[in-house]
């Protein structure tokens, strides 16, 4: 099971980097108050909330005393998700916006390369695909920038519908929950077929 919410906000209203990066937090340990609340575990505020967490391998955020539930954390200009699963999970979403072309030699394979050649998406939109699921999985493990990211493939096939992935035992699943933003999620068994985000208000 794995159940995905997200909420937007107008980034406008705020007025630097700063506090927007504190608004993005707690408006993910809202949605993941939430969805906890659907599992019977109903934090009364923000620092209840905090009351239930630990930190588990890698430094990843986790559940005190429900090692049966997982959850994973995401946001970026604009938006904020959180997913929760009965097994590890990891998520991202980003913002479609220039992307340093420096940065690609350090996060893709030549598999993945070869698939940006092919030109089936938008060029920013085809790297933001790229990146979210990069970074859901490794977000997954939790180890993070540790991990090589030219150390495992995965990207979009178009006319299959699915994600490619290197990686038999990691699956994903990727979309567009608005317009000029992409989310990714990451997980060690294979996503429910009809699993689609929800839009929070």
């Amino acid at each position: 099971m794995i159940r995905i919410i997200y909420k937007e906000y107008d980034e406008k209203t705020l007025s630097d980097a700063r506090e927007k990066a504190r608004f993005e937090h707690r408006l993910g340990r809202t949605l993941l108050g939430r969805l906890l609340a659907e599992q019977g575990l109903t934090p009364v505020n923000l620092s209840a909330l905090e009351d239930l967490l630990d930190q588990g391998i890698h430094g990843k955020p986790c559940l005190k005393d429900r090692k049966d539930l997982h959850f994973n954390i995401s946001h970026c200009p604009g938006l904020a998700a959180c997913a929760i699963s009965t097994e590890p999970v990891g998520l991202d979403v980003e913002k479609i916006r220039p992307f340093p072309e420096s940065v690609l030699k350090k996060l893709l394979t030549e598999e993945e390369r070869q698939w940006l050649a092919m030109g089936d998406f938008p060029w920013e939109e085809a790297l933001f695909r790229l990146w979210t699921l990069k970074e859901s999985r490794i977000k997954l493990s939790g180890e993070g920038l540790k991990q090589d990211l030219r150390s495992f493939s995965c990207f979009p096939d178009r006319k299959k519908a699915r994600i490619c992935s290197s990686e038999p035992d990691i699956f994903y699943k990727q979309w567009q929950p608005l317009p000029g933003y992409i989310m990714s999620v990451c997980s060690a068994s294979p996503p429910e077929d009809d699993l689609l985000p929800e839009r929070v208000l």
